[in-house]
């Protein structure tokens, strides 16, 4: 069976290290929108003033770049197994914070996926983000099959929350995979009940105003 070039895309994703890699469409987020502006209006984003900035952008993300059609999302998991083997002190450091400037590493990486892809495409024109954007990241992540978005607020996947997210706008009209179905979180409310803020009010919903 011949491999498509979509199939092509991902494969080079994981090869420069990326842990997952999905392709979409380009949504009008109607329902993230509304649920954005109901959180602001209860202050939920505390000093994140940023969040009150380019709300039409964030709804319809081709205002942000001429001709997109697809959007290639990826995940790098920041877990660090050996900080977490020889931690003895009672102090933390949360572990993405860790290393090298997550931003730089990964769009690193985006540059060249993006070069590969123009390498399939020459008449391509791509634009990359890594949380540097005014766009619903865990939302493409869900609609691009790569998880669900679960009561912690978070992108859960099947390997766990703790994963970076980046994304290619590009102009490239690509097959779209479907998004995340079949698991959720049920009736499972540990995030809620471990949250020692009490920052998630309830599920899906988190005061950033309590958060650590």
């Amino acid at each position: 069976m011949q491999i498509t070039n979509e199939q092509r895309i991902k494969e080079k994703a994981l090869s420069l290290g990326f842990h997952a890699c999905g392709i979409t469409s380009v949504p009008v987020f109607d329902k993230e929108s509304n649920a954005l502006t109901a959180w602001i209006e209860n202050n939920y984003h505390a000093q994140m003033n940023f969040m009150t900035q380019h709300g039409e952008k964030r709804k319809k993300p081709a205002l942000l770049f001429d001709g997109l059609k697809s959007v290639i999302v990826v995940l790098l998991n920041y877990q660090n197994p050996t900080y977490l083997s020889q931690k003895k002190s009672n102090y933390s450091f949360v572990q993405y914070a860790l290393g090298k400037d997550y931003h730089i590493v990964i769009k690193e990486k985006l540059d060249k996926l993006s070069q590969y892809l123009v390498s399939l495409f020459p008449q391509a024109h791509t634009r990359s983000f890594v949380d540097t954007a005014p766009i619903f990241e865990k939302a493409f992540a869900a609609q691009a099959g790569l998880g669900w978005i679960g009561k912690n607020t978070l992108l859960i996947t099947p390997k766990g929350s703790q994963f970076f997210i980046g994304e290619i706008f590009t102009t490239v009209e690509l097959q779209s995979d479907s998004p995340f179905s079949g698991v959720d979180c049920g009736s499972c409310n540990k995030c809620i009940n471990a949250c020692p803020t009490n920052a998630l009010k309830q599920p899906y919903l988190l005061d950033a105003n309590r958060c650590l």
